[in-house]
């Protein structure tokens, strides 16, 4: 198939490329063929079975919380959901949990949530549709306002998150301390290892930034409808 003809198209996802534009979801091309290369050694079997275990504990913990909850009858199930599925994310990805992370004082996990059906909207708003992106990008309406300012308070904070961790990685590189305990690697440890192999053919932070996004945003989403909607038809 010819990349170049078959192209995500640049109205449609547009504005999801903002959040990251190189990101294996919305990446093209040869940039597509190397993430995926890369990001395909991450994911073989021994991998996924070393983090069932976290998995269900997550799960369990985060349940036993709602039982505990005083509002049960009042609470957002597609909400809890993607808690879940977020703190899985992050375990996969950090090698930690993100339920303590906040932007402008909205868990992130929720904060995503929320900009992932802004996004959307926008996206088939008639006046986006007509002018595209660049008209978006102007910030002639309240909500586009709005949106410009938080993807890029999104995007900050998980470029921090990011840099923080790969530069801990250095660190522990650098002083003959990574892995030495020899403990189950996440995501980051192994882009890291990647990039000490072979510096050439790696993906860079900004990189590492955008298939974080990736992860989180499609990860965390579409898991949370989908886990959602069982929840409701089978009880």
């Amino acid at each position: 198939m010819d990349h170049e003809t078959f192209i995500k198209h640049p109205t449609l996802f547009g504005l999801s490329k903002e959040l990251g534009e190189n990101g294996l979801v919305l990446a093209e091309g040869k940039v597509w063929k190397k993430h995926r290369k890369l990001i395909s050694q991450c994911f073989h079997f021994e991998f996924l079975k070393s983090i069932t275990p976290d998995i269900c504990k997550i799960c369990g913990d985060m349940l036993e919380d709602l039982k505990e909850s005083k509002n049960v009858n009042n609470l957002s199930m597609m909400d809890e959901m993607k808690k879940i599925t977020g703190e899985v994310i992050g375990l996969i990805f950090f090698g930690e949990k993100l339920s303590g992370y906040e932007v402008n004082g909205e868990p992130l996990t929720l904060m995503l949530a929320r900009m992932i059906v802004d996004i959307g909207v926008v996206t088939f708003d008639p006046l986006y549709l007509l002018f595209g992106k660049e008209f978006f990008k102007l910030g002639l309406l309240k909500k586009h306002r709005k949106l410009v300012r938080e993807i890029k308070e999104f995007r900050a904070f998980c470029t921090k998150l990011v840099n923080e961790k790969m530069n801990k990685l250095q660190v522990e590189y650098d002083s003959g301390n990574f892995n030495k305990e020899g403990g189950r690697k996440n995501v980051c440890d192994l882009f890291f290892e990647q990039r000490m192999k072979n510096p050439n053919d790696c993906l860079s932070n900004d990189e590492i930034i955008d298939e974080y996004i990736a992860f989180f945003s499609d990860g965390m989403d579409t898991t949370g409808h989908f886990v959602t909607m069982c929840s409701y038809y089978l009880l």
